[in-house]
């Protein structure tokens, strides 16, 4: 069987102000080409549909279509969750109907199991929606974490486990291993609680033959390679910007699992670019007077310059119309001057140098020296 693996649609999202609507737009027709190209046999969904609990309509009409094209007109079985940024009953509302189609949604139940089976084997999904562990507690008093939640759901699903198939769970949740955390975090995922209480050991999963996971937005594997995050379609964050989006092709036969990473390339990307804002404005009328069109990329901006610059977003914006944020770098060394001590024997020019190298990036030159010699001389003669 060929299995789709994608996560953390989050549409309807909004970055520094800009709308992702259009970029989502692009990326998931991208995605119904690849589907067209594969043919898999089925598309795993794992949590973040949407970016907010009541979503935008714009937001919704294009899941809908989405969804729309993948299960009706290419009659692909769809296995979805809602994660952390959903509300689980609106996205589960329906479900029992939408089945007959082929769409299996898990919003706000414990978990779902449906059963597919091609050349006489059979293949068994989970699909395990995000739930708080404080909804837990109010029915179970000894479910205090992430890692309790999961336990008591897998524990269940075990009880009538057939190890002889195919067993597939889907989940939306922090999955690395207690004690020592090396999974790849990004800063557009919202933490699902604070401290450890959010972390889901991956040896919970030992049973299961593909765990397709969401939340994280880096693909990565978690403690085996059949422990996976497909991660995001989209950046959303400059954090993001090294990394490839797209999603993973799970082909198993039986109990062997093999996993394509395929790649799916952003109407526009996120870049940091860096250097004086001259040094900007240049690059980027170079670029377009060589390609003949401006760069639409969405841009971080890492100023260099050593003077004060009055609204450089407003100039760099008229050659990357979509610069997002900027920032004017300043190295805060720490100054170690011993008041008591250096401030007696040194000389105010000294002073000055040693400050000014401790806080700055920038060269001190012999034109800049000469510059506060004659400042502080003028200064000790009264003469400002």
């Amino acid at each position: 069987m060929k299995i789709f693996h994608t996560s953390d649609w989050h549409i309807g999202k909004i970055v520094n102000n800009y709308s992702m609507i259009s970029d989502q737009t692009y990326i998931l027709d991208k995605f119904i080409d690849l589907v067209e190209e594969e043919k898999p046999d089925a598309i795993i969904i794992a949590g973040d549909l949407y970016d907010r609990p009541i979503p935008h309509k714009l937001a919704v009409k294009l899941l809908n279509n989405t969804l729309t094209e993948l299960v009706i007109n290419k009659k692909i079985p769809v296995f979805a969750i809602s994660g952390n940024h959903d509300s689980g009953a609106r996205v589960g509302f329906g479900s029992d109907i939408l089945r007959k189609a082929g769409l299996y949604i898990a919003g706000d139940t414990l978990y779902d199991k449906i059963e597919l089976s091609k050349n006489n084997k059979s293949f068994h999904f989970y699909l395990v929606p995000y739930t708080e562990p404080t909804i837990f507690r109010s029915k179970y008093n000894d479910i205090k974490t992430h890692q309790d939640c999961m336990e008591f759901i897998v524990n269940k699903i075990k009880t009538n486990m057939n190890p002889l198939a195919t067993n597939i769970l889907v989940g939306h949740a922090y999955v690395s291993k207690i004690g020592s955390d090396t999974v790849i975090k990004s800063e557009s995922e919202k933490p699902l609680s604070i401290g450890d209480a959010e972390v889901i050991d991956y040896s919970i999963f030992n049973d299961f033959d593909y765990v397709a996971l969401g939340h994280l937005h880096g693909r990565q594997y978690v403690g085996r390679p059949e422990i996976r995050y497909s991660g995001s379609l989209l950046k959303y964050s400059f954090s993001e910007v090294t990394q490839i989006k797209g999603i993973n092709k799970v082909e198993i036969n039986g109990k062997d699992v093999q996993v394509t990473y395929m790649e799916l390339k952003p109407k526009k990307d996120f870049k940091i670019i860096k250097g004086t804002l001259e040094e900007l404005t240049q690059q980027a009328r170079a670029a377009e007077n060589k390609t003949g069109k401006q760069n639409k990329d969405y841009i971080h901006a890492i100023l260099m310059d050593e003077e004060e610059l009055i609204n450089p977003i407003m100039a760099l914006r008229k050659l990357y119309p979509n610069i997002m944020s900027l920032e004017k770098i300043r190295d805060n060394k720490e100054f170690n001057l011993n008041t008591d001590r250096d401030y007696k024997i040194k000389s105010p020019v000294q002073l000055f140098e040693e400050f000014y190298n401790s806080h700055t990036n920038y060269i001190y030159t012999l034109k800049k020296q000469q510059y506060v010699t004659d400042v502080i001389e003028e200064v000790q003669r009264g003469e400002l």
